[in-house]
């Protein structure tokens, strides 16, 4: 078993908290895939010059018996090679997401933005007790990006149960509700067609609702990966996720809210 840091924004992080995600999906490219079982650089990946748009999806095994599934795509040589995911069944993703770095002011973390905690911290300011005045105000809060997140903080990992290769435009309307958009109940009886009682929105709180959960995922792909990456229908891996376990509510980060702890013992609140 191998286990892959993949990186995360709050809103995701907060939809696998919630239970709505289970289900990722990653642009195949030299970070996370093998090329005839091998690992690429980036720069030697680009100087291949893979036709993706092209390549074809084969679901395995290979001649030589190697599971799939891979990408028979051809370089800019003309050679063909096989492309496959890095990441495996019965590996593990664990999440790598923003966290408050309380640590250089003396207080004892990890803090995640997508806690209660983190957000009473970021709205008023870290301080030792309630009444306390703050130590540091909210504007001089520092952040810690998710791509320097160590392992040792990582509260959120899951097996990764199969591995899937498909365009991204194919995303079908269950898959699309696993991949954490927000639904909700809604009367479409202003609508000239009939439409289940039910909504979809990119994120909870998002302005536009949809009656298609595909359509609520190209708002959530394009929010993250640029306005054009839906239209450029990238081949994709497909990650099917079962939690592993959440790190429990009486770590300090996931204390009373805006609380973290002191590192000579005491705590910090809003």
């Amino acid at each position: 078993m191998k286990e892959h840091g993949k990186l995360f924004n709050t809103a995701m992080v907060q939809a696998f908290l919630e239970g709505r995600k289970n289900q990722t999906r990653r642009v195949v490219d030299a970070h996370n895939s093998l090329v005839d079982g091998s690992g690429m650089s980036k720069k030697r990946w680009e100087a291949a010059a893979f036709d993706l748009v092209n390549a074809t999806i084969d679901n395995g095994p290979s001649p030589a018996g190697n599971l799939g599934p891979y990408l028979k795509a051809t370089c800019a040589e003309g050679a063909a090679h096989r492309i496959y995911s890095r990441v495996q069944p019965g590996d593990r993703i664990w999440v790598k997401e923003t966290t408050i770095n309380v640590e250089d002011e003396g207080y004892i973390g990890p803090v995640y933005v997508a806690s209660e905690n983190g957000q009473s911290i970021l709205e008023r300011g870290l301080r030792p007790a309630p009444d306390d005045f703050a130590d540091v105000e909210p504007h001089d809060i520092k952040l810690r990006s998710s791509m320097f997140m160590p392992r040792a903080m990582a509260r959120l990992v899951f097996d990764v149960v199969s591995v899937r290769l498909e365009r991204l435009q194919d995303i079908s309307a269950i898959d699309a509700r696993k991949e954490g958009i927000f639904e909700e109940e809604h009367d479409w009886r202003e609508s000239e067609f009939y439409l289940p009682h039910v909504a979809y929105r990119s994120a909870e709180g998002a302005r536009y609702r949809y009656s298609d959960s595909r359509q609520a995922f190209q708002e959530l792909w394009e929010s993250i990966n640029g306005p054009d990456s839906w239209q450029a229908n990238p081949t994709v891996w497909i990650y099917d996720l079962q939690p592993v376990g959440i790190k429990p509510i009486t770590m300090p980060s996931q204390s009373a809210p805006a609380t973290c702890t002191l590192s000579g013992g005491r705590h910090a609140a809003d």
